[in-house]
C-alpha cells in the first residue's frame, strides 16, 4: 500500500501534467507543411509518451487490484484531450507517441509483452472512439465540455468507448493467460470509463488560465474557503470507517459548482477521485463498510465515481451554460435600451425637421383644413381632395375619437399634438402611424398655419406587440419552473422527512416497550418510501416517454379484472373519505381483450388517484367503460363530484410539471407529471384523452383506446397476488447485501418457510448441487459469479425438483424494459424487481412451487 501523500502526489502530479501538457500542445500546434517536424514538435511527442506512460504505470502500481487491472485509468483521458485539440491530420502520430508510452508503462508494470502491446492497442481504438464521436458531433472549433449538450454526448461516449476496449481486452486476456473474461470486462470497462469522466473534462475544458482564475484576487479567498470545505468533507468521509457519510460528498460537490463554476467541479472531481482511491488502498472510509472483496468496493467506487462525475459536471455545465445565457439577456437588454434612447433622440431629430424628411407631410389652416400634402402622403392614401374634413376619411373610425379630442385640445391651447392612429392606404388596408401637427406663428405669435406629419410604426407596433408576448410567455415559463421545483423539493423532502425522522426515532430507542407504537412508525417509513419510490417512477416515465424509449406490448387480458383491480387500490383511501366508486363496465364489450393492461392500469389508476384526492368529503366517484365513438375500440370515463377546473386552465393540464392552481399542488400534493404522463401514454397507444369540467360540480375524465376482442390467453402476464395455501417450502436465497439477506430471510420465514442463505452465485450454484430446495431466489448483480451465469450453471446441471427443473426468481434492482428478457435467456422463471412487492412475491413462490405454470414465463413485476 501507498502512503496517502504519495497517492494524492501522484494523482495529483499526473493531472496537472496532463493540464500543463494540454496547454503546450495548444501552444505549438502543428502549422508546419504536411510531412515535417521541427524539433519542439519532437520533444512535445516524447513528453506526452512519458507523461502517458508515467500515468499508465502509476494507475496500475499506486491502484493495483487482481488481475494488474487499474481501478481508475488515467492514460486515456490524457491523449483524448491532447487529440480534441490537435488538427485531425496529426491524429495519428500523437496516438501513437501517446500508446508507446502506453506500452513502456504497461512493461514496467510487469506485463508480458505480448500482453502490453494488446492492451495499449485497446487503449487506442476507445481513445479514438471518444475522440471521432465528439469531433463528428462538434466538426469544428474546441470541444467545449462547459455546454451540457456536448457534456452529455462525452459522457455518453465514455460510457460506450470503454466497452469496446474492455471487450477487446478480455478476448485478449482469455486467449493470453486464460482469465475468465467477463471478470476482466467488468473491472477494466469501469476504470477506463471512470477516467475518462473523470479527468477529461478537467483535461479538455480547464485551462492553466482557467485554474489560475479560480486564485485571482477577486476568487481567491472565496476559492480557498470552497476548496477548504470541499477538503473537510472528503477528510471526514473518506479518512474514517466508523459512519456511512458518503452523501455528503454530491452535495459538497454541487455547492462548488454553485460557488466556482465548471473550473472548479473539475478540480473538485479530480480531488474527491483522488481521496476515494486512496481510502480504498487503506481499507478505511465508508466504503470498507461494505462487506465482501476488496474488488466489490473497488466496483462500488467506481460506480461512485462515475455517477458523481456525472451529476457533478452537469449540473456545471448547466449553470455555466444558464450564466452565458444570463449574459446574453444583459447585453441583448443595454442593447434595447440603447435602441430605446436612440428612438428618443431620433423622434427628437424628426420633429425638429419634420419638413424636410421623405414622411407624410401636410399644411393646414389654423381650422385645419389641408392647404398641402406632399408626394409621400400621395403615394400612400392616393389622390386625395384637399377639404376641411380630410382625417374624417383618412383615420380609423376606432381612432377618430381620439384622434378628434387632441386635435381640438391643439387647436384650443394652440399648441401641437401627437396620437398614433391607423391610417387607410390607397388599397383600404390600415396601417398605425404616429400623427403629429405643429403650429407655425408670425412674429406676432399668432398661429398661421399648422404643419402635420404622418410616421408609419406598424411593423414598430407589431414588434413591440411580439416582445410583449415573448417576454409574458418566458416569465410565465420562469414562473412554472420556480413552481415545479419548489413543489418537487416538497414532494421529495417529505417522504425523506419521515423515513429519517422514523428511522432515528426508533434507532434511540423510542417506542421500545410499545410494539404497536413502533408498528405505526414503521408503516409510516414504509408508506414514506413508497410515495418516494411514486414520484421516482413518474419522473423515469416520462422521461422514458420524452426520449421515445417507452416499450408497449400487446398481450391478452380481461377487462373487467383490471378495471376493479384499479377500483380495489384506491377504495381504503375513497372509504376513508366517505367516497363512494362505483364502476359500470357495458355488458356488449367483449370479456378479454388484447393490449397493453400495465399501461392502461397505470392511466386508469391515476384518474382514479386523482378523483379521489381531489374530491371532498362525502363525494362520488364513477367508473364507465364502454364502447368509443371517436374511435373503434374502448371508452373509460371517470367522473367525480370533486372541486372541478375553470375553463381557462383545461389546456395547461396536460403540460408537464402542472397542476392547475400552484395553490392546488400545495394544497393536495403531487409532482404535477400524473396527467402529463397518462396522455402521452394514451396517444403512444394510439388513443385520445378528453377532459370536461364544472368548477365546483366535478369533471370527467375519459380516455379510448382501440383494444381488440381476444379469446387467446397470452402467457407473458404479471404476477397477480393470489391467496397462499401456508405450505411451508424449502427455499434457497443468494443475495449479496446483508441487509437483505436479513430482511428478505426475516420476511420468508415469517411467511412460514425454511431458508438457505448464500452470498454470492458460486455457492448458489453449490447448494443447490448438495440441497434439495422447492425454489431458488437470485439476485442478478453479485460479485465473483453473477445470478445470471449461476442460472446458466443450475440449468445445465439439471438441477430439478421432482420431474420438473428447479423454478428459480430473479430478484434486481433493475426494472428497465429490457431486464426479463436477460433473465428469461439466462433460464430464469420469473423477474422481481426491487423494492419487493411481498405479496407478489409470496403469490410467484406459491405459484411455481405448486406448479400453477404449465410453462416457464418471464414476467416483470413493477416494484
Amino acid at each position: 500500500m501507498k502512503g496517502p501523500i504519495q497517492v494524492s502526489t501522484a494523482t495529483w502530479g499526473f493531472v496537472m501534467a496532463g493540464v500543463v501538457g494540454r496547454d503546450a500542445f495548444d501552444a505549438g500546434r502543428d502549422d508546419s507543411p504536411a510531412g515535417t517536424m521541427d524539433p519542439g514538435q519532437v520533444i512535445r511527442l516524447v513528453a506526452l509518451a512519458c507523461v502517458t506512460g508515467a500515468a499508465a504505470w502509476a494507475c496500475t502500481a499506486l491502484t493495483y487490484e487482481t488481475g494488474r487491472i487499474a481501478s481508475i485509468w488515467v492514460a486515456n483521458a490524457v491523449l483524448v484531450a491532447v487529440l480534441l485539440r490537435a488538427p485531425r491530420r496529426n491524429w495519428m502520430v500523437l496516438l501513437a507517441a501517446g500508446l508507446a508510452g502506453d506500452v513502456a508503462g504497461n512493461l514496467v508494470s510487469g506485463d508480458p509483452t505480448t500482453l502490453a502491446f494488446g492492451f495499449a492497442a485497446c487503449n487506442g481504438v476507445e481513445i479514438l472512439l471518444c475522440v471521432a464521436g465528439l469531433r463528428w458531433l462538434q466538426p469544428h472549433g474546441e470541444v467545449d465540455l462547459t455546454r451540457p449538450r456536448t457534456l452529455m454526448a462525452f459522457c455518453l461516449l465514455a460510457v460506450i468507448a470503454p466497452m469496446f476496449a474492455a471487450t477487446l481486452a478480455a478476448v485478449l486476456l482469455a486467449l493470453v493467460s486464460g482469465v475468465a473474461p467477463f471478470g476482466i470486462l467488468m473491472t477494466w470497462y469501469p476504470a477506463d470509463a471512470l477516467g475518462l469522466l473523470a479527468v477529461t473534462p478537467l483535461l479538455v475544458s480547464v485551462r492553466i488560465a482557467d485554474l489560475r482564475g479560480l486564485f485571482a484576487p477577486g476568487l481567491r479567498v472565496q476559492s480557498l474557503l470552497t476548496f477548504a470545505g470541499l477538503a473537510v468533507v472528503l477528510t471526514s468521509t473518506f479518512l474514517q470507517g466508523r459512519y456511512p457519510l458518503l452523501f455528503l460528498v454530491f452535495p459538497a460537490l454541487v455547492f462548488v459548482a454553485f460557488r466556482l463554476g465548471f473550473a472548479g467541479v473539475a478540480v473538485a472531481t479530480a480531488m474527491t477521485s483522488a481521496m476515494a482511491v486512496w481510502s480504498i488502498l487503506h481499507a478505511t472510509g465508508p466504503l470498507a463498510l461494505i462487506v465482501g472483496s476488496v474488488r466489490g468496493q473497488v466496483v462500488v467506487l467506481q460506480i461512485f465515481l462515475a455517477l458523481m462525475a456525472l451529476m457533478s459536471l452537469q449540473i456545471a455545465a448547466t449553470l455555466a451554460e444558464r450564466q452565458k445565457l444570463s449574459n446574453a439577456l444583459n447585453t441583448a437588454k443595454i442593447a434595447a435600451e440603447t435602441a430605446q434612447a436612440a428612438l428618443v433622440v431620433s423622434e427628437g431629430r424628426y420633429r425638429t425637421l419634420v419638413d424636410t424628411l421623405p414622411q407624410k407631410v401636410w399644411l393646414a389652416r389654423p381650422d385645419g383644413e389641408p392647404i398641402f400634402v406632399n408626394g409621400e402622403m400621395t403615394a400612400y392614401h392616393g389622390n386625395v381632395e384637399l377639404e376641411p374634413l380630410l382625417h374624417m376619411k383618412l383615420v380609423h373610425p376606432e381612432d377618430l375619437p381620439g384622434f378628434m379630442q387632441a386635435r381640438q385640445e391643439a387647436m384650443s391651447s394652440g399648441t401641437g399634438f401627437e396620437v398614433e392612429a391607423r391610417l387607410i392606404d390607397r388599397h383600404g388596408n390600415y396601417r398605425w402611424h404616429r400623427l403629429s401637427k405643429r403650429p407655425m406663428r408670425d412674429e406676432n405669435g399668432d398661429v398661421v398655419e399648422l404643419v402635420g406629419a404622418a410616421l408609419d410604426i406598424d411593423d414598430l407596433r407589431r414588434t413591440q406587440d411580439a416582445l410583449v408576448e415573448a417576454r409574458d410567455r418566458a416569465e410565465a415559463a420562469g414562473r412554472a419552473k420556480a413552481d415545479f421545483l419548489a413543489n418537487m423539493s416538497h414532494e421529495l423532502r417529505t417522504p425523506l422527512t419521515a423515513v429519517i425522522g422514523a428511522s432515528e426515532l426508533l434507532l434511540s430507542g423510542y417506542g421500545a416497550k410499545d410494539p404497536a407504537k413502533q408498528r405505526r412508525y414503521l408503516e409510516m417509513q414504509r408508506d414514506a418510501g413508497t410515495g418516494l419510490l411514486d414520484i421516482i417512477n413518474d419522473i423515469l416515465d416520462f422521461s422514458k416517454i420524452e426520449a421515445g424509449q417507452l416499450d408497449l406490448e400487446s398481450v391478452s387480458f380481461v377487462l373487467s379484472e383490471m378495471v376493479e383491480a384499479c377500483r380495489d387500490v384506491v377504495s381504503d383511501a375513497a372509504s376513508r373519505k366517505g367516497i363512494a366508486v362505483t364502476v359500470d363496465i357495458a355488458p356488449t364489450l367483449a370479456t378479454r381483450v388484447s393490449g397493453d393492461p400495465l399501461r392502461v392500469r397505470q392511466v386508469l389508476l391515476n384518474l382514479l388517484s386523482n378523483a379521489v384526492k381531489f374530491t371532498p368529503q362525502g363525494g362520488s366517484i364513477r367508473v364507465e367503460v364502454g364502447p368509443a365513438s371517436e374511435v373503434d375500440g374502448i371508452r373509460f370515463a371517470v367522473s367525480d363530484s370533486g372541486i372541478g377546473i375553470a375553463q381557462d386552465r383545461l389546456s395547461q393540464l396536460f403540460d408537464r410539471f402542472t397542476q392547475a392552481e400552484t395553490s392546488t399542488s400545495r394544497r393536495f400534493g403531487g409532482s404535477g407529471l400524473g396527467l402529463a404522463i397518462s396522455r402521452r401514454l394514451v396517444e403512444a397507444m394510439g388513443g385520445t384523452f378528453t377532459v370536461t369540467s364544472v368548477p365546483g360540480e366535478g369533471s370527467v375524465f375519459a380516455f379510448s383506446l382501440v383494444l381488440k376482442a381476444d379469446q387467446v390467453v397470452s402467457l407473458r402476464r404479471p404476477v397477480a397476488a393470489q391467496p397462499l395455501s401456508g405450505t411451508s417450502r424449502r427455499l434457497l436465497l443468494a443475495e449479496d447485501s446483508v441487509i437483505n439477506q436479513k430482511i428478505i430471510g426475516a420476511m420468508l420465514r415469517q411467511a412460514g418457510h425454511e431458508v438457505m442463505v448464500v452470498g454470492d452465485g458460486a455457492q448458489a450454484v453449490a447448494a443447490a448441487r448438495h440441497g434439495d430446495f422447492d425454489l431458488i431466489l437470485m439476485d442478478v448483480q453479485m460479485p465473483e459469479v453473477d445470478g445470471y451465469e449461476a442460472t446458466r450453471e443450475i440449468r445445465q446441471a439439471g438441477i430439478s425438483r421432482g420431474a420438473h427443473p428447479i423454478p428459480i426468481i430473479a430478484l434486481t434492482a433493475n426494472a428497465l424494459s429490457d431486464e426479463p428478457d436477460r433473465c428469461r435467456a439466462a433460464g430464469m422463471d420469473l423477474h422481481v424487481a426491487k423494492p419487493v412487492d411481498w405479496p407478489v412475491l409470496m403469490a410467484a413462490i406459491e405459484s411455481l412451487t405448486a406448479g400453477a405454470q404449465s410453462s416457464r414465463v418471464v414476467a416483470q413485476v413493477a416494484g
